[in-house]
């Protein structure tokens, strides 16, 4: 799976999930950081697969992202702190 590193923790995301790593130890830190499926217009589910993440200059905060949303997480606390959702369209 593909991984960001910061402050001796990585970030490891597969499908809709997103989980930090410690690096010492190799231990998951925290709970996995979930993407909900967000609905388009019609209710249909999008589709919500983590396409990616990087964390913050100072490793504060960790960004996710899929085709249709953007989430920044509190890297201490694995605690969502912002969610963009594309209405239509894809983020790209």
């Amino acid at each position: 799976p593909p991984v960001s590193e910061a402050a001796g923790r990585w970030v490891v995301w597969s499908g809709t999930a997103a989980q930090l790593v410690d690096l010492e130890t190799g231990a998951d830190a925290g709970k996995p950081l979930q993407h909900s499926p967000p609905t388009d217009e019609e209710g249909a589910l999008a589709n919500s697969e983590i396409l990616g993440a990087a964390f913050s200059p100072d490793g504060r905060r960790l960004v996710t992202w899929s085709t249709r949303e953007l989430r920044v997480w509190d890297a201490a606390t694995g605690e969502p702190s912002g969610i963009m959702v594309v209405p239509s369209g894809d983020i790209w």
